[in-house]
């Protein structure tokens, strides 16, 4: 069997993605980055002249990303900027490309996921959205762990994760879309480990430590399931990116998993602890990230189907929404159970009348 032609594809954003996924993207065999949509034009040339020497890449700021929509040789756009994300993905889908979300911002926003969900399934051309759960090998492990029956049932979750990155360099409109955006990949985390939805939220922030800080030192988020499973999410501006943890007890043990590079499991009936997965500083896997692009990739050429369905998007946006709100509000916030059955999230109004959506 012949070999499947490159996709070329268009990266709008270079602010989330990092040197190390840029690396493995041009690496592999089957991709041409031909575009790259980015307002700071000389790191986007800087990026492309160190990651990305082989490929012919064309860079534009965002008021010419007409040119990549009207590319006919452009496959599919990764969109890895917060911002102007909605129009992105829709112009893009709207010119027949299948579009990639790495930024979870865009989750919070039930009309518009719907909106381009529709405009999607209506030209047959896939719509991810980057959950990092679902192509991480530790909570993976650890979910399949829980399901199993191996710790009993779950009495608690703690998840400790790091943002450090400035809001300015986020590219974030506001400190609450910095805070949201640190913290939904963790909540989708929990929900998906614990396979159920909050009944409330109430999320808390610390304020910045000097007069300069322009945003917040730590986040901390307290979820309440149906269950009686209580969960906890942390985020650290000054933690470091390598010392994140994920924390499950169970009744009848527990799993430990360390900055995604060892997971742990200990049963209370046995005084042993066993490390089941371990990441050794030479063991350079692809990035959770990458997994997810390549998994993309499969999708696009009809050789898989897509591992993150719609509803886990439009769940996870009304879990987010009530984290807002409880940001906002610095109250304990219920979640609508209502609001995350099926019906009730298809039959939602896509307000064609709002601009950034239609």
């Amino acid at each position: 069997m012949p070999p499947s032609p490159r996709l070329s594809l268009a990266l709008f954003g270079l602010c989330q993605t990092g040197a190390r996924e840029l690396r493995q993207l041009a690496s592999h065999p089957g991709v041409t980055v031909s575009w790259i949509v980015e307002k700071d034009i000389r790191f986007a040339e800087k990026m492309t002249r160190d990651l990305l020497p082989q490929f012919d890449t064309n860079i534009v700021k965002p008021s010419y990303a007409h040119l990549v929509y009207e590319d006919p040789n452009v496959d599919a756009v990764l969109v890895c900027s917060p911002y102007s994300g909605v129009n992105w993905v829709r112009r893009a889908l709207n010119h027949g490309k299948g579009v990639f979300c790495e930024t979870p911002l865009m989750c919070r926003d039930i009309g518009a996921i719907l909106a381009c969900h529709e405009v999607s399934e209506a030209i047959d051309r896939p719509l991810m959205f980057f959950l990092q759960s679902r192509f991480d090998t530790f909570t993976s492990r650890a979910r399949e762990i829980i399901a199993n029956g191996e710790i009993g049932k779950i009495e608690s979750v703690r998840t400790s994760a790091s943002c450090s990155v400035p809001v300015s360099l986020c590219d974030m409109q506001t400190t609450d879309d910095c805070i949201l955006g640190c913290t939904l990949p963790s909540l989708d985390q929990v929900c998906w480990l614990t396979q159920e939805d909050p009944l409330s939220v109430h999320m808390r922030r610390s304020p910045p430590r000097s007069s300069t800080d322009d945003a917040f030192h730590s986040v901390q988020v307290d979820l309440c399931f149906p269950s009686g499973t209580m969960a906890t999410v942390e985020v650290n501006r000054d933690q470091a990116a390598d010392d994140g943890q994920l924390e499950v007890c169970g009744t009848e043990g527990k799993i430990l998993v360390h900055a995604g590079k060892s997971l742990h499991t200990h049963c209370y009936g046995d005084s042993s602890t066993h490390r089941e997965l371990c990441r050794t500083p030479g063991d350079l896997p692809n990035s959770p990230l990458m997994t997810a692009i390549v998994h993309f990739m499969d999708v696009i050429r009809g050789n898989d189907t897509s591992k993150i369905p719609i509803m886990d998007v439009l769940r996870l946006s009304v879990v987010t929404s009530a984290c807002e709100q409880s940001l906002r509000s610095d109250t304990l916030v219920p979640v609508s159970q209502n609001a995350l059955h099926r019906d009730d999230l298809l039959q939602m109004p896509v307000w064609k009348d709002r601009p950034d959506v239609y």
